[in-house]
């Protein structure tokens, strides 16, 4: 099954990029015909020109012409999912309420986050406040370490620009969700999360 999909997808890669696949077959054939030349020491420029014209018409389909291709069918495809999206939001609301379309697309973000969350292992969270530069509490009461990053001490010792350490921290992260993607080791010697 396997390899039935296998050669199916190279049979449809090899059509949507049959101009391409041909360039790449005359440079072949006349890398083969310039070698059986030289071999034979027989002179012709004819390989040499079918060697050079199959590189640049690969080159210009694979570097210009797919992408157009690619670029059609991806506006194709946003077109359609935009009608369906205002025809689903239609049905739901023939009014055209703005409401109902904030919800249709809260609904949406919240998908995308979800999708987000399970493919990267990501867990959403909520800062309540920060503890200093490198360490911040959760909502739940967590306390967590950032990986990576070592600012100045602002809470037992008061190091230099600590306190600038933790204000910058404060004003990027307080109140605000957040992702949290886990380190190798969970937690650290003083049981915050890493």
């Amino acid at each position: 099954m396997i390899i039935i999909s296998l050669i199916i997808a190279i049979v449809s890669w090899l059509f949507s990029n049959i101009v391409g696949v041909l360039g790449i077959g005359i440079a072949i054939w006349g890398g083969y015909l310039w070698k059986k030349n030289k071999t034979n020491n027989v002179k012709s420029k004819i390989p040499v020109s079918m060697l050079v014209l199959g590189i640049l018409i690969a080159c210009g389909w694979f570097l210009f012409g797919s992408s157009d291709v690619k670029t059609e069918k991806t506006s194709e495809n946003v077109s359609s999912e935009k009608i369906n999206t205002t025809k689903e939001t239609d049905v739901q609301n023939p009014n055209g309420n703005q409401a109902a379309k904030k919800q249709a697309e809260k609904v949406e973000d919240a998908s995308k986050e979800q999708d987000a969350d399970t493919s990267m292992g990501l867990v959403a969270a909520t800062v309540s406040r920060v503890v200093d530069g490198d360490t911040f509490q959760l909502s739940d009461g967590s306390k967590v370490r950032l990986v990576g990053v070592n600012t100045p001490e602002s809470t037992n010792r008061h190091e230099q620009y600590g306190k600038e350490a933790s204000n910058y921290t404060k004003t990027k992260l307080e109140g605000k969700k957040i992702w949290l993607q886990k380190d190798v080791s969970e937690t650290d010697r003083y049981g915050r999360l890493l």
